[in-house]
């Protein structure tokens, strides 16, 4: 039998020079981080009340994740980078900033918040939430 070791270490350079080697976040990191920011604040937003009812995690590419918010890769952004791309669901009421001068706060839910990360850092790259206003 031949010792592998002199296998392994072309094998590691190539897929190390293609920029790839796989996530060192976890799928279950993944989820844990998002489920967790789904249910914090934002500067412009207050968690009033939230549920999580679950979470899926897909490992898609940056550029398809800014696809899903409508946007692209800005400049200097790797649309080809890994992200995890994390969808919590359940239900979340949030307020809003109150309108310059004063007044009513707005009052508004969603049912689906979605939060990407890098797949190699865990750093956060952005969100998507489609807010509604909430019945009175």
């Amino acid at each position: 039998m031949r010792p592998s070791g002199q296998l392994v270490l072309p094998v590691l350079a190539l897929t190390a020079g293609c920029g790839w080697i796989g996530p060192t976040v976890s799928q279950t990191d993944a989820i844990q981080r998002a489920t967790a920011d789904a249910l914090g604040g934002q500067p412009e937003l207050e968690v009033l009340e939230a549920r999580v009812d679950g979470a899926t995690a897909e490992l898609i590419t940056r550029a398809g994740a800014e696809r899903r918010r409508d946007g692209r890769p800005g400049p200097g952004q790797d649309g080809a980078a890994m992200v995890w791309w994390v969808t919590v669901r359940g239900h979340v009421r949030f307020a809003g900033m109150a309108p310059a001068g004063g007044g009513a706060r707005s009052i508004d839910e969603a049912d689906e918040r979605a939060c990407f990360y890098a797949a190699r850092t865990g750093q956060p790259l952005g969100g998507w939430v489609r807010l509604r206003p909430a019945p009175p």
